[in-house]
């Protein structure tokens, strides 16, 4: 029975984990692993662009959190495969990943063409695959971990303006996360997802001022505003640490209500 604030603390608590981030160059990534390090967690940034791993630890720097930095492309299961032996050489072990990889492409479907959608979906959805591959394949014998992917409320919903490929890479990702969750919960892995709504970041922040974002999304979200990134932290912090050890195959919405009003 939890009865003091010590075991309450500890429940919510990340200190000590060892803790990778796809995507964690910028956006999502960034702001989740600034939250991890606070929290005392062993953070290591996984991103394909050198030039934004340099910019987010010396912005982590700045704020005297500690985190390393990997190169990883998640279209490359071989390069998936290192970056992850790379990321434990310098954390200790992968206790937790945080799955924050991803592209948009906004065109209407009738003018995708096949080789832009096969790019979403390798980098979001087989891109999360291949790096929920790479730490199960660690968190098995290490008996357990926390996988947390961050999939959208648009695997859930369409938008009237052109985001097929996008749609349909996060519809993937939740059912992938389901899938893995059924398979490695003998394993004590958990395996969930967070699904965002309109959350402002640097790769959303056209969308979020343009007309469309202002006069159609803004409208139907209960709470009456854009997300930020900080609201994402503390469900993902949740569902990193013991306090979700019961809690797996679950994709959460994080959209201010936008899903309950239909």
């Amino acid at each position: 029975m939890i009865s003091t604030g010590e075991q309450v603390a500890g429940l919510f608590g990340v200190a000590g984990k060892g803790v990778a981030i796809t995507g964690g160059g910028s956006g999502i990534g960034q702001a989740l692993g600034m939250a991890f390090a606070a929290g005392g967690a062993r953070v290591a940034l996984l991103d394909v662009r050198p030039e934004s791993l340099e910019a987010s630890l010396a912005l982590y720097a700045k704020g005297g959190l500690p985190a390393t930095g990997v190169r990883c492309d998640v279209t490359d299961p071989a390069g998936v495969e290192r970056a992850f032996a790379e990321a434990g050489g310098k954390i200790g072990r992968v206790d937790v990943l945080v799955n924050c990889a991803g592209i948009t492409l906004w065109k209407p479907a009738e003018e995708h063409t096949t080789e832009e959608f096969r790019r979403v979906i390798e980098i979001n959805l087989t891109g999360t695959f291949n790096c929920c591959q790479a730490a199960g394949r660690r968190m098995i014998p290490a008996g357990g971990g926390k996988i947390v992917n961050i999939s959208s409320i648009r695997g859930f919903v369409g938008l009237p303006n052109g985001i097929a490929a996008y749609a349909s890479s996060k519809g993937g990702i939740n059912m992938l996360t389901r899938q893995l969750a059924t398979e490695w919960g003998k394993h004590k892995i958990n395996v969930n997802a967070i699904a965002p709504g309109m959350i402002r970041t640097p790769l959303s922040a056209f969308f979020v001022d343009s007309d469309v974002g202002k006069n159609y999304y803004l409208p139907r979200i209960m709470l009456g505003r854009c997300g930020e990134t900080d609201d994402l932290v503390g469900t993902v912090l949740f569902l990193a640490s013991g306090a979700s050890d019961y809690v797996t195959g679950q994709i959460i919405a994080i959209d201010g209500g936008m899903l309950a009003a239909g």
